[in-house]
Parts: structure tokens; C-alpha cells; sequence
């Protein structure tokens, strides 16, 4: 453990942290949205091949 500084954790900004993160998860929730959206809207159009 002698090798971790632990006064390092006096310089994080712990909000920008948290708010980094957020944006993050915002984006990543936003694209996989889209990705079922496109699934959903593909889902019907099979042309002539459709066996259900």
C-alpha cells in the first residue's frame, strides 16, 4: 500500500468525476435507444421471406 498516494485524492474534483460519468451513461443509454428503436423498426420488414 506504500505505493499509493493516498493525498492524491485531495486534487480529484469528484463532481466533474460524477458528472463525466453521467454524460457517459447519458450517451451509452441514448445509442443502445437508437439501436433498439432500428430493431423494432426492422423487425416487420422482411420482404418476401417472412415465415411466421
Amino acid at each position: 500500500m506504500s505505493d499509493f498516494d493516498m493525498d492524491a485524492f485531495d486534487n480529484l474534483d469528484f463532481d466533474a468525476i460524477e458528472a463525466t460519468v453521467e454524460k457517459n451513461q447519458a450517451e451509452k443509454d441514448k445509442q443502445a435507444t437508437k439501436e433498439i428503436e432500428g430493431m423494432r423498426d426492422g423487425a416487420n420488414d422482411c420482404g418476401d421471406s417472412c415465415t411466421i
